[in-house]
């Protein structure tokens, strides 16, 4: 679906990092938890490709949010953007989270990897899910502060972990897939994940260990969004074929992956 989204507002979180609400009301009413949408980040030809992005969540009032870090030309060009300007989006696009399959459900998310799993914690939250585990990680607390304040507003609470250990936990969010477990009917229990690809398959390799269900939602470039440049391949464990992230996902169950082909 093709629509031209109207900036409600965009918010500086520090760290390069920004939330923009854009009302697009007919993507925004059927987007789910790890839907993505591509987004041209300008009328002209520089760049020329849209960017995709993770929704970050969906309202009543037909706006949708996304979250992102100001990297390159395109994430440049959005955060300039004022309200009421207007951005072309298309989507919602991909498969999302099979949020049914558990009763329990360890959501774990690294840097703004976190925006599916903010939504997914919301629909879950709304669904009357009984019992939730958030770890969020990102490099500083700088980082990671902003990142989580949605989560305290509904009253979720995370367990976080940063590299320098200038928050929570010094070390990576597997160190505490473990610890979580201890407070979850691990029969009922499954893991969903979003992030960088060396934590997601570090956090697939514990998952297998831990004998839980896995889906994760793959971070990749895409130059198309709907399967048409076959850019976003990734390698389907024991084949020789090959899933494409925009068409086959972004969510895949973790051990469908072949996670040593991946390149971050």
């Amino acid at each position: 679906m093709l629509e031209n989204a109207r900036v409600k507002n965009i918010v500086s979180l520090g760290a390069e990092l920004f939330r923009i609400g854009l009302h697009s009301p007919r993507i925004a009413k059927i987007s789910r938890p790890a839907h993505f949408v591509m987004v041209r980040t300008s009328p002209g030809i520089s760049p020329l490709l849209c960017r995709p992005f993770s929704i970050y969540q969906s309202n009543t009032d037909g706006t949708l949010e996304i979250l992102f870090r100001r990297l390159g030309p395109g994430t440049t060009n959005i955060s300039r953007l004022r309200p009421r300007d207007e951005v072309q989006l298309t989507g919602p696009l991909g498969t999302p989270f099979d949020l049914g399959r558990r009763e329990e459900y360890i959501l774990i998310a690294g840097g703004v990897g976190i925006a599916p799993i903010f939504m997914a914690a919301k629909h879950l939250q709304r669904h009357k899910r009984r019992n939730l585990t958030v770890i969020a990680g990102a490099a500083t607390a700088a980082e990671i502060h902003p990142l989580i304040q949605d989560f305290k507003d509904i009253d979720i609470i995370c367990d976080i972990t940063t590299v320098d250990g200038s928050a929570g936990h010094k070390g990576l969010v597997t160190d505490l897939i473990t610890p979580a477990t201890t407070k979850h009917d691990m029969g009922h229990t499954g893991i969903i994940c979003c992030g960088p690809t060396p934590m997601m398959a570090a956090v697939a390799a514990r998952a297998a260990d831990l004998g839980i269900e896995c889906q994760v939602s793959l971070e990749t470039m895409m130059a198309c969004g709907i399967s048409a440049c076959l850019g976003c391949a990734v390698a389907i464990r024991g084949s020789e074929k090959y899933f494409h992230v925009c068409k086959d996902g972004p969510v895949f169950r973790a051990d469908e992956i072949e996670w040593d082909r991946l390149r971050d």
